[in-house]
């Protein structure tokens, strides 16, 4: 998100800004010794050059000002849309990110008008996790609302059961070796979505001097042990976050590589933890309240090239993985645990959706949507052709509707999820 070692760079349109990137993928030493490539995901969006996608004219004029600024981060909840803002520019002088102080805006859906806001402690806001007792990467469902020390209502959380969980990543720096260290903390900052009050928060420290330590990014709510659990960008590590008080409880490694960067992403199914890592290239079972092995990990590469796991998505009985490198889908059986590779997205993936039986991927480097259905196997790529330059970065939805953040050009986009039309925009 903040550095970058990429073959053939690509740099940003419009703002002085780096397409984000939610972690670090170690590339092999045959092709860049000693670095670490950015997860595509956030690298910038070039549309494929000067060519405009599908059903978009070329637009060179200045776009309207925008109250969001990097956005990443988005979920619907009740009435409102919220969206993170990283506030994220490129310094010209050091060729690095820098952050302004980010926060959270709630949107209007019919209108994508920003109605609230709240302001985060920590730099580098990437990630929204509702917590309302039904994890979203297919964890146990049914569970009772979670408990929040201070939440003022006598059962914690809020009046409808649910909270915002805003995951702060913090700012990154290399070291003389190439790897990507945390150079400021992250944290953790808990919001009632219907008053917009923060009700809990917590930091995640970034470790002792030179270890890969801090960083969150992709997280999960576990609600059989109250917590939150958040994986790391740089390192291979699982942050497990108690609702009661909040506070930093365990820390798992998820493997020993703890000396070179690694990205995982933690997902819940079956009341297993399953942790996807970029530098082994391995789906980890654990126990998601010791962070012991239950069973052996799984292999979702189907080459043995690098292929960067980065998001995961749970459709009940298989556990879907999305590679950014090499843009394939991988679909764990649970049962079974057997491994396939059903499709493939688009250029530079970013986030998996699965909502009302289909895949979402989000593709940013192509500005664009693949959607997939499991059931009869068809695969719509492009879907939901965004405009050049957009970077899409992350995607929520709610009925047919479909919301989803352009990092590049601080917008977010509602598309019709039923023939990807877009509908409207928060410009």
């Amino acid at each position: 998100m903040n550095q970058w070692a990429v073959s053939g760079e690509r740099w940003a349109r419009g703002p002085r800004r780096m397409g984000a990137c939610r972690g670090f993928l170690p590339v092999s030493s045959s092709v860049l010794p000693g670095l670490l490539a950015i997860a595509l995901a956030g690298c910038p969006a070039t549309g494929g050059g000067d060519v405009p996608p599908s059903g978009h004219d070329s637009d060179t004029s200045a776009p309207a000002s925008s109250f969001l600024d990097g956005p990443e981060g988005i979920r619907v909840v009740g009435d409102r849309v919220f969206v993170t803002s990283t506030c994220a520019a490129l310094d010209d002088a050091t060729g690095t990110m820098t952050y302004g102080p980010g926060y959270l805006s709630a949107l209007a859906p019919e209108t994508l008008e920003e109605t609230g806001r709240v302001d985060v402690p920590w730099l580098n806001p990437q990630t929204l996790v509702v917590i309302d007792g039904q994890p979203e990467r297919g964890g146990e469902t049914g569970a009772p609302a979670p408990e929040v020390d201070g939440a003022g209502d006598g059962q914690g959380g809020s009046e409808d059961g649910f909270l915002l969980a805003v995951v702060c990543s913090g700012r990154l720096e290399s070291d003389r070796n190439g790897r990507m260290l945390a150079a400021t903390p992250g944290g953790i900052l808990l919001v009632r979505p219907e008053t917009l009050a923060v009700v809990g928060q917590t930091e995640i420290p970034i470790g002792t001097p030179g270890s890969l330590g801090g960083f969150p990014g992709t997280a999960v709510f576990d609600p059989a042990g109250n917590a939150l659990l958040a994986g790391s960008g740089i390192g291979p590590y699982v942050y497990r976050v108690s609702l009661a008080p909040p506070s930093v409880a365990d820390t798992f490694t998820v493997h020993p590589e703890s000396e070179t960067n690694d990205l995982v992403v933690p997902a819940l199914a079956g009341g297993i933890l399953y942790v996807s890592s970029q530098r082994t290239g391995l789906l980890y079972r654990l126990d998601p309240a010791s962070g012991i092995p239950v069973a052996d990990p799984l292999d979702i590469t189907k080459t043995d090239a690098y292929e960067g796991p980065i998001d995961i998505a749970v459709t009940g009985d298989t556990l879907y993985v999305l590679a950014t490198i090499s843009s394939r889908v991988a679909a764990v059986d649970l049962a079974t645990g057997q491994v396939t590779w059903p499709f493939s997205a688009g250029s530079a993936p970013n986030r998996l959706l699965f909502h009302e039986g289909m895949l979402y991927a989000v593709n940013s480097l192509d500005n664009n949507l693949t959607r997939y259905d499991p059931a009869t196997g068809q695969r719509t790529s492009p879907f939901a052709p965004l405009p050049v330059g957009t970077n899409p970065w992350e995607i929520a939805a709610a009925g047919t509707t479909g919301y989803i953040t352009g990092y590049l050009d601080d917008t977010v986009y509602a598309v019709s999820l039923d023939d990807g039309a877009i509908l409207r925009t928060s410009r």
